[in-house]
């Protein structure tokens, strides 16, 4: 699924660019090509717009959906690196939860 949404990116900016290489020898530069590459666009803001759709429309969802499985695998990855966590008081608990709850409202 996200090599797909990968490619689905780069075409949509392919889709909207067309490369032009220029090659030339010239005198002057010790025998050697010089070579520019240009993209031109015709609309920028248009790439940009169905860019953000697909992102709101299609990777955002993903990762909603995925959210969880994320949230699970880094505190394991934490656990298996420093332990499991210690016993706390009831203070130390809601401390604890109300981080938990802080980061995963942050990264909604």
């Amino acid at each position: 699924m996200r090599t797909q949404s990968l490619i689905l990116a780069a075409l949509i900016g392919a889709s909207h660019a067309i490369k032009q290489t220029t090659v030339a020898q010239r005198e002057g530069n010790m025998g050697q090509t010089l070579t520019t590459e240009g993209f031109m666009i015709e609309s920028l803001d248009d790439v940009q717009t169905e860019i953000e759709e697909w992102y709101s429309n299609t990777t955002k969802p993903f990762i909603k959906e995925h959210r969880n499985l994320v949230y699970k695998a880094a505190f394991a990855e934490m656990e298996e690196k420093h332990g499991a966590l210690l016993e706390t008081c009831d203070e130390g608990t809601a401390c604890r939860e109300a981080i938990i709850a802080e980061m995963k409202t942050a990264t909604k």
